[in-house]
């Protein structure tokens, strides 16, 4: 078999599974996003759904991650000295949370990114008695 006679076969054959692609594609439309289920409040802030507690309104055009506030927990800086962050999640009542469930075997994981995703940092804050999370400025 030619080469010219083998490339119109490979283009013929290429056509053909695109245009069945497209054709599936318009039959069955546009993918969604499956419905989200609510979650109970007292689960680990920052995962799952992005409802928010007695708005109403889901955040669908933030991803995970690019909120302050999420399901009822507020991530509030702390003064701290230089070379130093500090903060600490409050609940719906103002107060800061100091009980935490281990992941992979740490209480925080904290992952700092550039604006341009072009480096990150992911360290693990210590937790104060006093609910207040304080880690070496990962900046």
């Amino acid at each position: 078999m030619s080469t010219p006679l083998k490339l119109s076969g490979f283009a013929l054959g290429l056509a053909a599974v695109f245009g069945a692609a497209y054709g599936v594609g318009r039959v069955t439309g546009p993918v969604t996003p499956a419905a989200e289920s609510r979650h109970d409040d007292t689960a680990t802030a920052g995962h799952g759904d992005t409802e928010h507690p007695g708005t109403g309104s889901t955040a669908a055009h933030l991803p995970g991650g690019l909120l302050v506030s999420d399901r009822g927990y507020t991530l509030t800086p702390v003064t701290a000295p230089a070379g130093e962050f500090a903060f600490q999640i409050t609940g719906g009542d103002g107060r800061p949370v100091t009980a935490y469930d281990v992941a992979h075997d740490k209480r925080m994981h904290l992952i700092v990114a550039r604006r341009d995703l072009s480096g990150f940092r992911h360290v693990h804050p210590d937790l104060g008695p006093d609910g207040t999370w304080r880690v070496a400025s990962p900046l």
